[in-house]
């Protein structure tokens, strides 16, 4: 593409699941190959590990950018500092209730969309992937509370994922 080249919106999500599915590629044969040398317990957990330390990097990194834009580290703020591209996920519900509980729904994810072409054993190993998306918020700030209540993983028809704000007041710094 040469610079100031425009390509359509069509286009460039083809090109973020794309990459999203080689993401989910590369998790599954890692995480294989993690197993397969150190056997089915030992390797899971050093793949719960290396999870969990991206995960709270994440976390982290966006909790310190909020704070800087003096923002509190709640779930709906940092829903202004998505972590995955915006284009490629089909996002059909992201609302807040009144108690403060941040809703998503999504049927697409490409993530999930390889691992499931993959087979049982690439979706096993996804699903650790996805578990570790509560140490993220949990880095964000510990007074936040974070569950998958439906997984496309699992079958249901999209991933439906529920975080909220669990304490009085708001921990900054």
């Amino acid at each position: 593409m040469s610079a100031g080249e425009t390509v359509s919106r069509e286009f460039a999500v083809g090109q973020v699941r794309r990459l999203g599915g080689l993401v989910a590629a590369l998790h599954h044969f890692y995480g294989r190959a993690i197993i397969n040398r150190l056997g089915e317990e030992e390797g899971r957990a050093m793949i719960r590990d290396v999870l969990g330390s991206f995960a709270r990097h994440f976390g982290e990194d966006a909790r310190g950018r909020l704070i800087a834009m003096g923002q509190d580290p709640t779930p709906n703020n940092y829903a202004h500092l998505p972590d995955v591209a915006l284009l490629g996920w089909d996002y059909t519900k992201v609302e807040v209730s009144k108690q403060g509980e941040r809703h998503v729904e999504l049927t697409f994810c490409p993530y999930a969309a390889k691992w499931m072409a993959l087979g049982p054993e690439a979706v096993a190993l996804g699903r650790l992937y996805c578990d570790a998306e509560a140490e993220k918020f949990r880095a964000l700030n510990p007074r936040i509370s974070f569950r998958h209540v439906r997984s496309l993983l699992d079958g249901d028809e999209c991933c439906e994922l529920v975080s909220h704000f669990t304490g009085e007041g708001t921990v900054k710094g």
